[in-house]
């Protein structure tokens, strides 16, 4: 690789950071329970999904939000101001969390049920109407991995998926 090469690889990297970074309201979320590394890793997968590259599944993984704060970080990513590179990576991303659900990855779908806490807006409807059609296609699977997570937290927390979580606690 020339010295060319490597420097417009760097401005690349320094451009897409300062892209993706931006869309970000690092200041007020900082302190308010969201990981250390979680804008960090974001920007990481995203710059992988951009360069086509593999995405580890720990990384894939980390990706989804566990607090609200989180989800508001992740979830800016979708603002129509937001560059077309980042909103494709986005999509991309919401696209390979599908395929690892449609593969039965059990930690996939522990995430997603973490996530039903705390989604709302436009995706809420969406990622419901998702989670519901994975329990119809694997119910048992989607039951085992309900069962994982009230093992590790309390079921209250749980309530807006209490129409599926019925009929896992029923099966018992």
């Amino acid at each position: 690789m020339n010295q060319k090469s490597i420097i417009l690889g760097l401005l690349a990297w320094i451009n897409f950071s300062l892209i993706l970074f931006s869309q970000a309201d690092f200041l007020t979320l900082r302190n308010d329970n969201v990981r250390s590394d979680y804008s960090l890793e974001l920007s990481k997968l995203f710059n992988l999904i951009i360069n086509q590259e593999e995405i580890p599944d720990s990384l894939l993984i980390f990706s989804c939000p566990m607090n609200q704060n989180e989800y508001r970080i992740l979830y800016k990513f979708t603002d129509p101001d937001t560059s077309k590179l980042i909103n494709e990576a986005y999509n991309e991303r919401q696209n390979l969390l599908v395929e690892k659900l449609s593969e039965g990855r059990v930690e996939f779908l522990i995430r997603q049920m973490i996530m039903s806490v705390f989604i709302d807006g436009e995706e809420a409807e969406d990622f419901f109407d998702g989670l519901e059609y994975y329990y119809k296609l694997h119910p048992d699977s989607f039951c085992n991995a309900y069962k994982k997570l009230i093992t590790i937290d309390k079921v209250e927390k749980y309530y807006r998926m209490r129409t599926l979580n019925i009929g896992c606690l029923n099966n018992e």
